[in-house]
């Protein structure tokens, strides 16, 4: 409702609608780490480690 009304009550309606589902959009935005991932009987836990086995894991099932 709050939206709504600053929508209608705005002069420029394209650009208030736009600034709202940008500051809506950033709202939803959260980062997310993962403590720790077991994999092949070894725990990582260094978050760049984490994300190069996400990317090769997601990146060979085109192939499979």
């Amino acid at each position: 409702m709050c939206y709504n009304k600053k929508i209608f009550e705005s002069s420029n309606n394209r650009k208030t609608t736009w600034n709202i589902i940008k500051e809506l959009s950033r709202k939803q935005h959260s980062k997310t780490d993962i403590p720790e991932l077991k994999t092949d009987s070894k725990y990582l836990i260094d978050q760049q480690e984490i994300a190069d086995v996400f990317n090769n894991y997601f990146s060979s099932i085109v192939d499979k």
